[in-house]
């Protein structure tokens, strides 16, 4: 049981850290989307409706250049 938790004390952590930095890569590909932004696009039916959300938009541009510079399956680069 003692293990366990001490695993757990160092391993939490580790992620929390590791996704914080990847989350950092990717800021710039999603932007801050206004509802004037989506006003002209077709909505659909929904059963309900959120009183509170955030809207956002992909940046494709961003996008494929990030995934241009990923690194290739199966390289060593």
């Amino acid at each position: 049981m003692k293990k366990t938790k001490l695993n757990l004390f160092f391993i939490l952590p580790f992620l929390l850290i590791c996704l914080g930095l990847n989350g950092q890569n990717a800021s710039n590909i999603w932007e801050d989307a206004s509802i004037d932004d989506t006003a002209s696009m077709a909505k659909s039916f929904r059963n309900t409706t959120p009183q509170e959300f955030n809207l956002f938009s992909l940046n494709t541009a961003t996008l494929k250049n990030a995934l241009e510079q990923a690194p290739k399956r199966f390289t060593s680069h």
